[in-house]
């Protein structure tokens, strides 16, 4: 049948998006009898649920496949209206972002530590290049919260250094840009890119980060060789080393700087730092003496000495996934610099 409360959704989102509501878009409204709408607050079709008024009767909950619809929908509807129903045991649950670290090589530091878990505690593993990350659950009638510290405890030490940021129970995992521009904050400072290989993609996902202007100054792409010189890296120094090399690196870093400090009205929200990258994204462009995968980080800071990384990607990936892990080890070397 057709809910009007639903169709009156519908027609409010295509008004807010300044679109006309096609009469075939209607039919989104039209719901089972027994059934109830679920709210889509990012789509137009909404969902619905079948909640018997006895405890006993199954319950239906219906959503839209668009992935980032059905998360929210889940997430806002679905789990608070089982939770009434449902006499759920407790639940506790922590989250670890680690890169670079093979999923092989996190299961075997926590092997010992999965062999003796209390019984109700599991540990996840989940990949998302170029992160790894580890989940501990554990849920009870008798769920101890101090047994729950313990473990998670064992665990934290076992990952080290590879971990950047953890999240708890139903809180957001908090990606490497949004930690980079916390830590920037807390600084005060204001970065900048320099960027080569990784044609601007350091910068973009930083400026996904809401409120990133605070911290963010803005972006060079050097892609081509005079781009480099236009920005200050000499061409003698380019002819010498080469573009892909830990000179050139530490060139394009300064003179990314040197151009924020000509601003400096624009840097007055903190002291100014620049990333640069410099590298081989392949498939081809690669030598014997520089393959593809190679890649060198600048490092320029107001006050200390320039830093430069080699880092090598794996000739297997393709282009994508080697411009994501340059960009992933570039934002890295900044948080590990403001960590340090």
């Amino acid at each position: 049948m057709l809910d009007e409360a639903a169709l009156a959704k519908i027609a409010e989102y295509f008004k807010r998006a300044g679109r006309e509501m096609l009469e075939v878009q209607k039919k989104q409204a039209f719901l089972p009898r027994s059934c109830g709408p679920l709210d889509n607050p990012v789509g137009t079709a909404p969902g619905f649920a079948h909640e018997p008024a006895s405890e006993a009767g199954a319950c239906w909950y219906f959503m839209p496949g668009v992935p980032h619809e059905m998360a929210r929908m889940l997430r806002e509807q679905v789990v608070p209206r089982l939770k009434k129903r449902l006499p759920l045991p407790k639940t506790r649950a922590l989250t670890w972002s680690t890169q670079f670290t093979a999923e092989g090589a996190l299961q075997e530091k926590l092997t010992a530590i999965e062999k003796r878990l209390p019984a109700g505690f599991e540990v996840t593993y989940r990949t998302r290049f170029p992160e790894n990350h580890i989940g501990l659950y554990a849920t009870g009638a008798r769920l101890d919260d101090a047994e729950f510290e313990r473990v998670a405890a064992d665990i934290t030490a076992a990952l080290g250094a590879d971990v950047f940021t953890t999240a708890r129970d139903d809180a957001k995992l908090a990606s490497l840009e949004e930690t980079v521009v916390a830590k920037l904050r807390e600084k005060r400072l204001v970065l900048s890119t320099v960027e080569s290989c990784t044609g601007g993609l350091v910068a973009n996902r930083l400026t996904d980060v809401a409120g990133s202007s605070d911290v963010f100054w803005g972006a060079h792409v050097t892609y081509d060789n005079s781009a480099k010189e236009a920005l200050g890296v000499p061409q003698e120094l380019l002819a010498r080393h080469g573009a892909v090399s830990a000179e050139v690196a530490r060139a394009l870093a300064e003179a990314g700087l040197r151009k924020m400090a000509a601003h400096a009205g624009r840097t007055a929200k903190g002291s100014p730092i620049c990333i640069a990258t410099t590298g081989i994204a392949g498939p081809g462009g690669g030598t014997d003496e520089k393959p593809v995968g190679l890649c060198y980080l600048g490092l320029a800071r107001e006050g200390r000495e320039t830093q430069v990384l080699e880092i090598r990607g794996r000739r297997v990936w393709g282009r994508l996934y080697m411009k994501t892990f340059f960009a992933q080890k570039a934002l890295d070397a900044v948080r590990r610099n403001l960590t340090d």
